[in-house]
């Protein structure tokens, strides 16, 4: 796969939970900087190493990624949280007003779309070891 499709995943990805986050919460200061905190922390982590499986071709400026699962589980669960904020919202209103939901659930988004930024991360690092 070309660079722009390693790095599209990890913008739509960042885009989709900041949005969650700003749709359930609001702009308030607490959600928005456990989802960087989650984003940030997880990043790092994902990107650590070099992708087992994977490698990069600089003459055709191409990546080969091994299949995983693990995107599927990451989309999956970024739309299973937005549902799960969704319908507490709707039953026990009161639940999420409390401090704890919107910073749990803000840090869940930013570990999510920070997972997608870590693995293109490492993909990324394979092209300075060529």
């Amino acid at each position: 796969m070309p660079l722009r499709r390693v790095i599209i995943m990890p913008i739509i990805f960042l885009a989709l939970s900041l949005s969650g986050v700003i749709t359930a919460f609001g702009w308030n200061s607490e959600p928005l900087l456990a989802w960087a905190a989650g984003y940030v922390l997880i990043a790092w982590f994902m990107g650590q190493g070099l992708p087992q499986g994977s490698s990069y071709d600089a003459s055709t400026r191409r990546f080969t990624v091994a299949g995983s699962s693990l995107p599927l589980a990451l989309m999956m669960g970024i739309f299973f949280l937005k549902y799960f904020v969704g319908v507490s919202k709707g039953i026990h209103a009161g639940f999420t007003e409390q401090a704890f939901f919107p910073i749990g659930i803000a840090l869940l988004y930013g570990a999510f779309s920070g997972a997608f930024a870590g693995r293109a991360w490492r993909l990324i690092k394979l092209t300075r070891k060529v």
